[in-house]
């Protein structure tokens, strides 16, 4: 059978939520660990079970997911173009 195709989207990070506090969770690029910002910290949480783990502990739910397009045209929307058609 034919290779399935790569998914057009990579997930890349979180917003997370509880008790009036947000934090954020993304993936560093350079070293594959998952990062968590939390107001002036960064910390390093390590593989995306580690990092699944901490939310679950201390009971964070995801607000926003963010991906990012993996290349070529959106499915239905042909070429990709500025906000003024160029």
């Amino acid at each position: 059978g034919a290779a399935a195709a790569p998914p057009p989207y990579q997930f890349r990070g979180m917003i997370l939520y509880y008790g009036k506090h947000y934090i954020a969770l993304f993936q560093s690029l350079d070293s594959g660990s998952w990062l968590l910002f939390d107001d002036s910290k960064v910390r390093v949480l390590g593989t995306w079970l580690d990092a699944r783990e901490h939310c679950t502990q201390n009971s964070y739910r995801p607000t926003l997911l963010l991906y990012e397009h993996m290349g070529g045209a959106a499915a239905g929307h042909g070429e990709a173009r500025g906000p003024w058609g160029g």
